[in-house]
């Protein structure tokens, strides 16, 4: 499979707000990007300048987030592919990276396994520039 290779847009999290009638569920939900490589999934919630190398595709989650039953972050059958790129001092089982279109910017991926709190410590590395 070829990566896509269309302009990635990536929002940090998406939110919606819809109404319920009458005491009907939620119309909405809240969706963070998300991207599956290896089996692994990862979320991301950050942005940063650091200069990272080209790594492999990865399928990239759609935003269910309107109707009675909204899903939020979901992988379609048939996923959009965007190519990951790997960080300096960072696995990339753990942290991988998304070109933000044709910037030197890129949303940071954190994989779901890693616990919040170190997590937090890796998005609190990139926000601060250390590597």
């Amino acid at each position: 499979m070829k990566p896509y290779k269309g302009a990635v847009a990536v929002a940090l999290v998406i939110v919606v707000t819809g109404c319920a009638g009458n005491g009907g569920s939620p119309t909405s939900a809240a969706c963070a990007t998300q991207v599956r490589a290896d089996g692994i999934v990862y979320t991301s919630y950050a942005y940063t300048e650091h200069s990272a190398t080209k790594h492999s595709p990865a399928e990239e989650s759609d935003c269910e987030d309107v109707g009675l039953d909204a899903a939020g972050s979901v992988f379609p059958e048939s996923p959009r592919l965007v190519t990951t790129w790997t960080f300096a001092n960072y696995p990339p089982a753990k942290v991988l990276g998304v070109r933000l279109g044709n910037t030197d910017s890129f949303a940071v991926f954190v994989a779901d396994s890693v616990s919040p709190k170190e997590r937090d410590r890796i998005y609190e590395e990139f926000a601060r520039g250390a590597r």
